[in-house]
């Protein structure tokens, strides 16, 4: 849908403006290398939580807080900004499979759930 192409339009604009902010050329050229991908993932992943109320306003809202951690040089808020981010998405993920399996009978497609990688901690 136009909605998840222009989100997902975002979403790779607010991961490329988080690459810029390490200040790293790797992970800039990692970031425009795969932006392509991205996008793609991106728009799957917004059509999947979009299939639950509030899914895609409450997993978007937790941008914000990793913006506000970032604008603030707070690498441990952001952290766990961004581990936030992942279990809400992970979260309304789960109940859009449950809703889709019910709606189809049976699971299929790409386990999107997979994808998502647990945030490291490099603080430690």
């Amino acid at each position: 849908t136009a909605d998840a192409e222009y989100g997902a339009d975002l979403d790779v604009a607010f991961h490329m403006a988080l690459g810029a902010a390490t200040h790293n050329p790797v992970v800039m050229i990692l970031l425009e290398d795969l932006s392509f991908v991205l996008r793609r993932v991106y728009k799957e992943r917004r059509l999947l939580v979009s299939r639950v109320p509030r899914g895609l306003a409450e997993t978007d809202a937790t941008h914000l807080d990793i913006l506000k951690a970032v604008r603030e040089h707070e690498p441990v808020v952001a952290r766990a900004a961004m581990a936030n981010h992942f279990s809400v998405w992970r979260n309304f993920a789960e109940k859009a499979g449950k809703v889709q399996k019910q709606q189809a009978g049976r699971s299929r497609g790409v386990n999107y759930l997979a994808s998502v990688p647990d945030v490291p901690d490099v603080h430690k």
